[in-house]
């Protein structure tokens, strides 16, 4: 039976979220950054094609997720590109 663990690579939580931070700001996303005992949350939002984006740095443990924006007959297309795989 396999066991989840976190990552073994080595980063910097505050300095990889601040990162982080500067980057979106650079896309042009609103940027809020939370301090916690674990380490930085950063939220992003209202940026072109990208309706909300957050990335939790803790020791072993980053993740990112993201909603996009979807566009006309997008879901149509994925549906039948999948359909003929």
């Amino acid at each position: 039976m396999a066991v989840p663990h976190g990552s073994t690579l080595a980063g910097n939580p505050s300095e990889d979220g601040a990162r982080i931070a500067d980057h979106w700001r650079g896309q042009g996303l609103q940027v809020i950054v939370r301090d916690s005992s674990d380490g930085p949350a950063v939220f992003g939002s209202g940026g072109g094609q990208i309706t909300s984006i957050s990335a939790y740095a803790y020791p072993g443990n980053y993740t990112v997720q993201a909603v996009s924006l979807c566009f006309p007959s997008d879901a149509d297309r994925i549906a039948e590109q999948q359909a003929d795989e």
